[in-house]
């Protein structure tokens, strides 16, 4: 079983790196960092694979969402969403991701 945590902020500016917890090792090692630095973004898991919705880069707000392939330690930007949004909270429920959170209305 494996905990990753990805992105977020260190005080300074929003991250793309990430890390990964192996629970049986009890260690923690590098993850692949995403194509954009997001905080306040959501992450979900669906058939063996994360995607990270939204978020802030620092700037502004994101509609990106990218997915990781956990085996080949990898990030790939896929489709974004229509909206702008940061502070997202995401659910998945058979197969169907469930998304809320802050709309950005400028810039669309």
């Amino acid at each position: 079983m494996v905990l990753y945590c990805i992105g977020g902020n260190d005080g300074t500016m929003c991250m793309s790196s990430g890390e990964r917890f192996n629970i049986r090792r009890n260690g923690w090692e590098p993850a692949a960092a995403m194509h954009s630095r997001r905080s306040t973004h959501e992450v979900v898991e669906v058939d063996n694979a994360l995607y990270a919705l939204g978020g802030n880069d620092g700037s502004s707000s994101l509609n990106s969402v990218e997915r990781y392939d956990i085996r080949l330690n990898k990030w790939t930007i896929v489709n974004s969403m229509v909206a702008r949004r940061s502070s997202v909270g995401a659910a998945v429920l058979d197969c169907f991701n469930l998304e809320r959170g802050l709309v950005q209305t400028t810039n669309l």
